[in-house]
Formats: C-alpha cells, sequence, structure tokens
C-alpha cells in the first residue's frame, strides 16, 4: 500500500491525500548443466489497484562452447512501470497539472552477445546488439497556459544499439576496464529521442597495493553530444544540441584497520564545463576527503 500527502500553507489547492495499493507475485527458475549451460525463466504477476493487472517475464541464457573460450549469450524482458503520484496528481497547481487518467508505461527488449576470453583468461571482450521498445511512454507537455503537464505518448519508442565491453588484469595489482556504446534511440515520430546520446563510453584502471589494503581508481567517462529542450528563449517544441564532454575522475583508498578506512576522491579533475541538462550548470572540479568505520 502507498499513500501520497501533500501540504500547502499557501496554496490551499495543493493539499491533498491519495493512496494506491499494488500486491506483485514473482516467480524464477534457473539451471546450469557442467558449467556450460545456463538459464533462467522468471514470470511477474502485479495486482493493481487503481491500473490493469500486468504479468510480465524475463528469460535468458548462455552456452559456453567446448573450447576457444567462447560464450554465447541472450535475454529476453517485458516490464511495466505505473506512473508516480506526482505525475497522476501534481504537486504545484500554478505550474504544473497532474493527469489522473496516465497509463502504466510497458517496454520489451531483447539483446544478444557474444564474449571472448584471451590471453590465457587474463582478458576478456563482450559484444552485445540489443534492441528495446517502449509503448505509452509518459512525457511532459505544455500547456497554452504555459503550465506544464504529462502524457502517455502515443506509438513505440524504439532504442537500437550496440554495446562493447573489454577488461583486463595487468599483473596481480592492476586492472583495467572500458566499454564503449552506439545507442540509436528514436521518438515515435522518428525524431532522435532527447537527452540520448548516440556515443558514450568509459574507461576505468583499478591499482590495488599493500595486499589489497589500499586502492587507487583512476576512471574516465565519456559523453557524445545529444538533443534537448530549448525553453528558454524559444518554444517548448524547440530544440538544442548539448556538446560531447569527458569527466576523469581519481580516488585513492587505505584501510587503517580491519574497521576503519580513509579516502580521497577528486571528481571533474579537468574542470570540464559540460551540461547535461539545457540550462542547468554542471558541477565542476571537486574533491573529498573522509573515513568510513564499520561499527
Amino acid at each position: 500500500a502507498l499513500e501520497f500527502d501533500n501540504l500547502s500553507a499557501t496554496l490551499p489547492g495543493a493539499t491533498q491525500s491519495r493512496d494506491d495499493e499494488q500486491t506483485s507475485l514473482v516467480a524464477e527458475y534457473a539451471v546450469t548443466w557442467q558449467e556450460r549451460v545456463a538459464a533462467s525463466l522468471s514470470a511477474r504477476r502485479d495486482d493493481n489497484d487503481r491500473f490493469d493487472d500486468a504479468t510480465t517475464v524475463r528469460a535468458a541464457a548462455s552456452y559456453v562452447l567446448p573450447a576457444g573460450g567462447t560464450r554465447l549469450h541472450a535475454s529476453y524482458g517485458e516490464g511495466i512501470t505505473n506512473p508516480n503520484f506526482f505525475e497522476l496528481f501534481g504537486f504545484l497547481p500554478d505550474s504544473f497539472v497532474g493527469n489522473p487518467d496516465l497509463q502504466p508505461e510497458s517496454s520489451r527488449g531483447w539483446d544478444v552477445g557474444i564474449e571472448q576470453s584471451l590471453l590465457g583468461g587474463r582478458a576478456l571482450v563482450d559484444l552485445t546488439w540489443f534492441s528495446a521498445d517502449l509503448e505509452d511512454e509518459i512525457v511532459t507537455v505544455f500547456l497554452p497556459s504555459f503550465d506544464s503537464t504529462v502524457e502517455n505518448q502515443t506509438g513505440t519508442s524504439e532504442r537500437r544499439g550496440v554495446e562493447l565491453t573489454a577488461e583486463a588484469r595487468l599483473g596481480g595489482r592492476w586492472h583495467l576496464r572500458g566499454s564503449y556504446t552506439y545507442l540509436d534511440a528514436t521518438d515515435p515520430d522518428g525524431a532522435r529521442e532527447l537527452r540520448r546520446p548516440r556515443h558514450s563510453g568509459s574507461a576505468n584502471l583499478n591499482y590495488a597495493f599493500l595486499g589489497g589494503r589500499g586502492n587507487v581508481n583512476l576512471g574516465a567517462l565519456f559523453n557524445g553530444s545529444q538533443r534537448d529542450s530549448e525553453f528558454v528563449s524559444a518554444t517548448p517544441a524547440s530544440v538544442v544540441t548539448l556538446d560531447d564532454y569527458t569527466l576523469v575522475n581519481l580516488a585513492v583508498s587505505l584501510a587503517v584497520t580491519d574497521r576503519v578506512e580513509v579516502f580521497v576522491r577528486g571528481e571533474n579533475l579537468l574542470d570540464e564545463d559540460y551540461t547535461e541538462v539545457f540550462g542547468y550548470a554542471a558541477p565542476g572540479a571537486a574533491g573529498y576527503l573522509g573515513v568510513r568505520a564499520r561499527l
């Protein structure tokens, strides 16, 4: 059972109390055979008070070839996401209007890939092709009064792409990992989806020392150019292209005792000037120093 209470001393229309109830049952079966075959099948039943009941399934399987260190893998999944209370009933009636007629979002997707072990098991490369469709996507729209609300988008949003990941153990203390993703995400009208870069990737180098008590981690995150709504000086339907950016982070930690660890962390070390959402500044370079203790 979920409850939502919103109180406002200055906006009486914002004061409201709502409730909802959802009961879910999940069943899963998994099997492995001779360390070569692995498979799983799961199903979920959602009994909703406000929305139609729904059943979703997920299946996954992998197979290791007899020789060569090659593993084939695939999966299929479905999902349902119910609207939240803010989307249904709003929270600031003078600027945002809730939509109690919203329906849940539904998705289905699959992926197939091949994983290859190299250098006697010290390195691993995986290439995966994926596809996902989203129906009844909940999107923000602007009313003639300049208020905003949400509605279910008509049609299917499609996401297609490939992901390449690689990792390697460079000696006993060094570990290198990298990934790259190409994503083609489109709205039902064929336009590129907002805030979905075509190209993204990451690289991570980790070094352990003092028998694993100390750790140094250097990471880089790349986010390609992407489109976003331009609502400051144009109409809500206008879009703008946000530049690509790369962030470099560094973290060092040391376990002083079995229960106490000290750490220092630096984020956006190159002080990259970037934007994730149009009109909102992103953090610059930052440093953190702290202690973790387990009691």
